[in-house]
């Protein structure tokens, strides 16, 4: 619902842009809400499917919080995300314990 969306919206400013992508449309309808009603100019929405992300972008830091556990195909995933990730970029992966536990993630 754009919980980082946001802050790091402020973090890049007129510089950068913010991609957020959702399995959930329901979760981008939210921030797509929120970012008209703020006026916001530098987030972007976008829909994972099972094809994948499908926008042709690379990308110097990619943000998965809470999210991971519900995508079926991990591997298609970060095979895909490494692949839109920049030489020099980061990726941060967040699944919380109280979450999702390690035997559910591992799986």
């Amino acid at each position: 619902m754009g919980y980082f969306s946001f802050p790091l919206s402020e973090m890049v400013g007129n510089n950068g842009i913010v991609y957020a992508a959702d399995i959930q449309k329901k979760m981008l309808d939210i921030i797509n809400l929120k970012v008209k009603k703020k006026n916001i100019e530098n987030i972007q929405t976008f829909l994972i499917t099972d094809k994948g992300l499908n926008m042709g972008l690379s990308f110097d830091f990619i943000l998965l919080f809470w999210m991971l556990h519900e995508v079926s195909n991990k591997e298609m995933l970060f095979k895909e995300l490494r692949n839109k990730l920049k030489d020099s970029g980061k990726i941060l992966i967040v699944e919380p314990i109280i979450h999702v536990n390690r035997k559910k993630f591992k799986n």
